[in-house]
């Protein structure tokens, strides 16, 4: 069973968790997930980007939710503030990811669960997102009632390089 937990900046060793989920990102891109990156993107690309991403962590710019198995993690997601002051109101979700052979069970739609809360709790009510159009990812945020904004065509590369339209996605936090 998984373990649900918030990185934020309260979190010590931040750091140690930039290999494991550069890790996650890379197979997720390896899958054929539309991530950001290509397939013959580097690991250490991949951990740079994670870096960045715990030093928004460390100073209160982010928050990293994550599901882990055994002290293995297997799933995360991101939710990324704004820095703008006519935006303090909302948040990007970015990285979604959940491991292959983990899918189908449940933990995507509970990361987005705990994502949500913590947007709650840190007085965000507008939460935006993309995705690959007609991913899996695509139909989950629908059928968690995200509201489609609409499609831009030949957005971003699939880790294939091949385009492919992207589908962008909002969602009003009560």
């Amino acid at each position: 069973m998984a373990d649900f937990k918030v990185l934020n900046s309260s979190t010590e060793d931040l750091e140690d968790f930039s290999l494991p989920l550069a890790d996650l990102l890379m197979g997720a891109v390896q899958d054929g997930a539309s991530m950001g990156y290509l397939l013959n993107d580097s690991l250490t690309l991949m951990e740079n980007f994670w870096s960045g991403i715990l030093a928004n962590v460390r100073n209160g710019r982010a928050k990293i939710i994550y599901a882990e198995e055994e002290r293995a993690l297997i799933g995360v997601v991101v939710l990324s503030f704004e820095s703008n002051p006519n935006a303090a109101h909302r948040a990007e979700v970015r990285k979604l990811i959940v491991k292959s052979e983990k899918r189908g069970q449940g933990i995507a739609k509970k990361l987005l669960g705990l994502l949500e809360m913590e947007a709650r709790m840190s007085a965000k009510s507008l939460l935006v997102l993309d995705t690959e159009t007609d991913s899996d990812a695509d139909y989950l945020y629908q059928n968690l009632g995200w509201t489609q904004m609409g499609t831009m065509p030949r957005h971003s590369a699939s880790p294939n390089g091949e385009l492919k339209d992207t589908t962008f996605y909002y969602k009003e936090l009560d």
